[in-house]
């Protein structure tokens, strides 16, 4: 199986799934329980005018993204975070990272670190993203969340979280959360408000999946973050 296999949850995968209203307080996945972005350094991202991504800024200038929100096929795609466009950005297709550059962006009123310290199994993790409540339902796209969960594994570079498709009653709100598409490029909290992971794609439990639908078909999928502490992500990161 290939590192980054073909399920990107880059943007929407129908038109105008960053258009539909939903009242997130009623769902607990995607990723959680709607929070505001006033002074939230997570933001939703629109990409080429009609999708969804997701981006965290890490300083006044600087977001992280996935590669896939910022450049498809080695052509920029327009990307626009509460009316402000980067001025420069930088794409690893290996690591499926992009760190984009901002002369002007939005208030933030705490930019969080990348973490340095690499997680392991069963480290309690915070998710962030736009993305869909529900997988079947694009609609839901569009409105930031956050959740929490568990790191399943962490290998090659790769931090994986095992979360819902859908909500069930047995998990309590905002818990047991999964990335589902438009989370792409969200970032992955560690314990102490840390950035160790960035969205990158999503898969079955048995990590064999072609189709979104052979995801949707499960009650749980697996989330694949690019791993901050790794060293080749660190020197993509630290590279001027």
């Amino acid at each position: 199986m290939p590192r980054f296999p073909s399920i990107p949850f880059l943007v929407c995968f129908a038109v105008g799934c960053g258009s539909g209203t939903h009242d997130g307080s009623r769902t607990l996945i995607g990723a959680g329980i709607v929070v505001t972005t006033s002074g939230e350094a997570s933001r939703c991202l629109r990409v080429s005018g009609s999708g969804t991504c997701t981006g965290v800024f890490i300083s006044e200038s600087t977001l992280l993204t996935a590669a896939h929100c910022a450049e498809a096929n080695w052509t920029p795609l327009e990307v626009e975070v509460g009316g402000f466009r980067p001025t420069a950005r930088r794409v690893s297709y290996a690591l499926d990272l992009a760190v984009l550059t901002f002369a002007a962006s939005p208030a933030v009123s705490r930019y969080p670190r990348v973490a340095t310290e690499a997680p392991e199994a069963e480290d309690p993790v915070r998710l962030v993203g736009c993305g869909r409540a529900d997988i079947n339902d694009a609609s839901t796209s569009g409105t930031l969340r956050a959740g929490t969960n568990v790191v399943k594994t962490v290998a090659e570079g790769i931090i994986t979280v095992q979360g819902l498709n859908r909500a069930v009653s047995r998990f309590a709100e905002g818990t047991h959360v999964g990335g589902l598409p438009g989370d792409s490029g969200g970032p992955l909290f560690d314990a102490i408000g840390a950035v160790i992971g960035i969205a990158s794609n999503i898969d079955s439990l048995e990590g064999d999946a072609q189709t979104m639908e052979e995801v949707a078909a499960q009650d749980e999928h697996i989330t694949r973050y690019v791993d901050l502490t790794a060293p080749a992500s660190r020197e993509f990161l630290e590279a001027r």
